[in-house]
């Protein structure tokens, strides 16, 4: 009788966690236990996946191609532990043109060398490392080539399909397939380092870089590789200030303060195209906690739109939402989606591909069985409840 009671008993928690999971198990991130997420387009993602969690030597890495939300191609390897720079042989996207995908990683050559370059942080000498680039086919990766420069401070954005490196020819750019040298205003050393690069129309970026001797962060518009402006943010906005939104003319929104727990709405700071201080907004909820997350132009309106998340979790409320605005900034459509509480996920994390679309990453904070999800914005469930989200001066 005991192992039939244990038995219905397994039989309903089975029930419950594959209920639970069962809407988004097409877009799960079915390897790995810690990750980082590359939306490349409507249908493509790259994952990269560590298993750090896991009493295996040497530790293996996989990085995972989904179409569609289903596992399309994959690589694996592994790093030893006497290697301290070995997730920098772990390949990250390098070029997507929306049908051949090249990824870079990096071989150590020889003993690994830092330097601090007068501020506190250490990096590796680029001396130290041969930078491969290769196409990932259905065969694997093919067509290996060395490059030529050492890449020193290599960024990849976990969004936008970006990545920027510098070498012998300064800071450079590569999105969409496309080359831009950044301007020689942004220095390439570890005095003022890139924390983030946003596309924000055609061969126009916004350079969020950090100031390690004065302790500031700036942000630079860079149109067609010369710098159009200068915003130097005040020293409280640096955390908050990361948080970079464009606009559909080049100027950005950034969240002012530090991120307060609670209902407390947040402030959202505008300069605009040619780099002067417009307004503040404010964006709040009803009895929801409000992150704004990321922002993107509609193609076919021009309008910018807003995206964050509204939660409660003491409630079991958990959603994602798109804010339209007009030229005036007035909005204009609200849409509002339901993430599964079955994940408990209090702080999902929005991620905008390189042609616009907009994921979700949903984590579980739950104690079931899960996997994390990557999903559209567009295929989790319309939700009828707005929780008075709203964005006013």
């Amino acid at each position: 009788m005991r192992k039939r009671l244990a038995g219905i008993l397994l039989g309903i928690m089975l029930a419950v966690v594959s209920s639970a999971g069962a809407e988004y198990k097409s877009y799960q991130i079915t390897e790995g236990n810690w990750w980082r997420c590359f939306p490349l387009d409507a249908h493509n993602t790259v994952v990269a996946c560590r298993l750090w969690w896991e009493d295996s030597e040497p530790d293996p890495w996989y990085v995972c191609w989904y179409r569609d939300g289903e596992l399309y191609r994959e690589l694996t390897g592994s790093i030893p532990e006497e290697d301290s720079s070995g997730w920098k042989r772990v390949p990250y996207p390098a070029l997507w043109d929306g049908e051949h995908l090249s990824v870079y990683y990096c071989i150590l050559k020889e003993e690994l060398k830092t330097y601090p370059q007068g501020t506190w942080i250490p990096t590796a000498d680029p001396g130290c490392f041969e930078v491969h680039l290769a196409d990932w086919t259905e065969k694997g990766l093919e067509n290996e080539r060395i490059l030529p420069d050492a890449w020193f401070d290599t960024y990849d954005s976990t969004d936008r399909g970006l990545l920027a490196y510098s070498g012998e020819k300064g800071r450079t750019v590569l999105y969409n397939g496309k080359e831009t040298i950044l301007p020689d205003s942004i220095p390439v050393n570890l005095e003022e380092n890139v924390l983030r690069i946003l596309p924000v129309g055609e061969d126009i970026y916004l350079v969020k870089t950090m100031d390690n001797k004065d302790f500031c962060s700036r942000v630079v518009c860079v149109d067609h590789g010369a710098e159009r402006y200068r915003v130097t943010l005040p020293k409280d906005e640096i955390l908050e200030g990361r948080i970079l939104l464009p606009d559909r003319k080049g100027g950005f929104f950034f969240m002012e303060g530090y991120l307060e727990s609670g209902y407390v709405p947040r402030t959202l700071v505008h300069y605009r195209e040619d780099g002067q201080y417009d307004r503040k907004l404010t964006l709040a909820g009803s009895k929801v906690v409000v992150h704004p997350c990321a922002s993107a132009i509609d193609p076919d309106s021009g309008f910018c739109t807003l995206y964050g998340t509204a939660v409660a979790n003491s409630r079991k409320v958990y959603t994602a939402f798109a804010m339209t605005l007009d030229e005036d900034f007035h909005v204009t459509r609200l849409d509002v989606r339901k993430i599964d509480p079955a994940y408990g996920d209090y702080g999902p994390v929005i991620l905008i591909a390189s042609d616009g679309t907009p994921y979700v990453l949903i984590e579980n904070y739950s104690d079931r069985a899960l996997r994390p999800v990557l999903i559209p914005f567009s295929k989790l469930k319309k939700s009828s409840k707005t929780y008075g989200l709203r964005l006013s001066e």
